[in-house]
């Protein structure tokens, strides 16, 4: 029994369409727990600087004066750790809140994508599914 050239066409698409459901689908997953822990799915370099005063002091610093600069050495009079600490609470805080948005943003992308996905997919199979019927009743 030969199969109608629309119903290969169909049923194709519809393979296809599943990993345009499936791969945002898994993403998805992924970006609802950095929405949840954060600080979990936080990148490592970024985790690092906030890790210890030294690191946050090394990191705030060659940000402010850049890593080859006179003025770097110059400056490079530690702050109290009363200052360090709020400063590396400020930069944690904000990393999370960009995770967060990030995340979202994501997971907006990955819902849109994931439903074009599914969309694809039932358009295709209901299609494929009319053409076995009727080719059953020819």
């Amino acid at each position: 029994m030969n199969k109608p050239k629309l119903e290969i066409y169909a049923l194709i698409v519809c393979a296809i369409s599943l990993l345009f459901f499936i791969v945002p689908f898994s993403n998805g997953i992924y970006q609802v727990i950095r929405i949840a822990r954060p600080g979990a799915t936080i990148d490592t370099s970024t985790f690092d600087v906030m890790n210890s005063n030294d690191s946050y002091w090394d990191y705030a610093y060659r940000l402010k004066y850049g890593n080859n600069s006179k003025e770097f050495e110059k400056a490079k009079v530690r702050p109290s750790d009363a200052e360090l600490d709020k400063g590396r609470a400020q930069l944690r805080s904000n990393e999370l809140r960009k995770e967060v948005i990030s995340a979202n943003q994501k997971l907006i992308n990955n819902i849109i994508e994931s439903l074009v996905g599914l969309a694809l997919f039932l358009i295709h199979w209901t299609l494929a599914k009319r053409v076995r019927k009727a080719q059953a009743e020819a």
